[in-house]
């Protein structure tokens, strides 16, 4: 209950699964820059219909900047749309662990 009054005034803890709208993330020109791999997407687009979540993480900073996990989010865009709530994490220091 905490985590969640914290939530409404955009403090967020560091480890713990949240619900954002997809459209408050903030995706840097690095990531739009980037193809997915058509057999890795294939993959991760069929474990997300078999499973209804995503295989990899999202993981944002405080300021809801797409640090990894950007396959889910194109899938979830694809899928459900900018206004669909989904489950994040974040980060203060993050090293990616390849998606």
């Amino acid at each position: 209950m905490f985590r969640f009054i914290r939530s409404l005034f955009h403090s967020y803890d560091v480890g713990y699964e949240y619900w954002i709208r997809l459209g408050d993330i903030q995706i840097t020109p690095q990531f739009q820059s980037i193809k997915i791999g058509s057999i890795k997407y294939e993959r991760k687009w069929q474990f997300y219909r078999r499973n209804g979540y995503c295989e990899s993480k999202i993981i944002l900073d405080k300021d809801f900047v797409l640090l990894d996990g950007y396959s889910s989010y194109k899938i979830l865009k694809s899928a459900e749309g900018l206004d669909a709530k989904v489950p994040v994490y974040f980060v203060e220091t993050y090293i990616s662990e390849k998606d």
